[in-house]
C-alpha cells in the first residue's frame, strides 16, 4: 500500500517533468549531430596526430645528443670561466693603468695646444715682418729714385741750352727744307725719264749681246 501510494504521489511529479523533457530533446539532438558532424574531423587529425608524434620520436636522439654535447661542453665552460677569472685582476689593472695615463694624455693635449697658439703667432710675426719689409723695399726704392733724380738734375740742366741751340737750329733748317722739297718735286719726272731710258738701254745692249 505504501508503494502505491509512493507511486501516485510521484506520478504527478513525471507529468510535470515530461514536457521539459519533450522540450530538452530537440537540443540533445542537435548536441547529437554535431557530434557526428565532428566525427569526421577527429578522424582526419588522428594521421596528423600520428605524424606529430613519429616527428617528436625522429626528434628524441637529437635531443639527447644536444643533451650530451650539453654535458661535454659544461666543463669547457668552466674552463672558460676560470679563465675570465684569471684575467679579470689584469683587466683591473690595465684598467688602473689607463686610469693613470690618462692625466698624462691630457697634459700633452694641453702642451700640443699651446704649441699650435705659438706656431700661430709665429706665423702672424712672419706675416708682419714680410710687410714690413716690402714697405721697406718701397722706401729704398723711393729714396734711390731721389737720389737719381737729384743726380740728374745738373745734368738735365746742362742739356737744356743744347736743347734750346737745336731747336733755333732745326727752325732755322726748316725754310731750306721747304725751299728744297719743290725742286724735289721738279726733279722727280726727270728722274723716272732718265730711269726708263736706262731700262731701254739695258734692253738694247742685252738684243746686240
Amino acid at each position: 500500500m505504501a508503494v502505491i501510494q509512493a507511486d501516485k504521489a510521484v506520478s504527478p511529479v513525471e507529468k510535470a517533468v515530461s514536457p521539459v523533457d519533450k522540450a530538452v530533446s530537440p537540443e540533445d539532438m542537435a548536441v547529437c549531430q554535431a557530434d557526428q558532424a565532428v566525427s569526421p574531423v577527429d578522424k582526419a587529425v588522428s594521421p596528423v596526430d600520428m605524424a606529430v608524434i613519429q616527428a617528436d620520436k625522429a626528434v628524441s636522439p637529437v635531443n639527447m645528443a644536444v643533451s650530451q654535447l650539453d654535458k661535454a661542453v659544461s666543463p669547457v665552460d668552466k674552463e672558460v670561466s676560470q679563465v675570465d677569472k684569471a684575467v679579470s685582476p689584469v683587466d683591473m689593472a690595465v684598467s688602473h693603468a689607463n686610469k693613470a695615463v690618462s692625466p698624462v694624455d691630457e697634459a700633452v693635449s694641453q702642451v700640443d695646444k699651446a704649441i699650435s697658439r705659438v706656431d700661430k703667432a709665429v706665423s702672424q710675426a712672419e706675416k708682419a715682418v714680410s710687410q714690413a719689409d716690402k714697405a721697406v723695399s718701397q722706401v729704398d726704392i723711393a729714396v734711390r729714385q731721389a737720389e737719381v733724380d737729384k743726380a740728374l738734375s745738373p745734368l738735365d740742366m746742362a742739356v737744356s741750352p743744347l736743347d734750346k741751340a737745336v731747336s733755333q737750329v732745326d727752325k732755322a733748317v726748316s725754310p731750306v727744307y721747304m725751299a728744297v722739297n719743290p725742286m724735289d718735286l721738279a726733279v722727280s719726272p726727270a728722274d723716272k725719264s732718265v730711269s726708263q731710258a736706262d731700262k731701254a738701254r739695258i734692253s738694247v745692249d742685252m738684243a746686240v749681246n
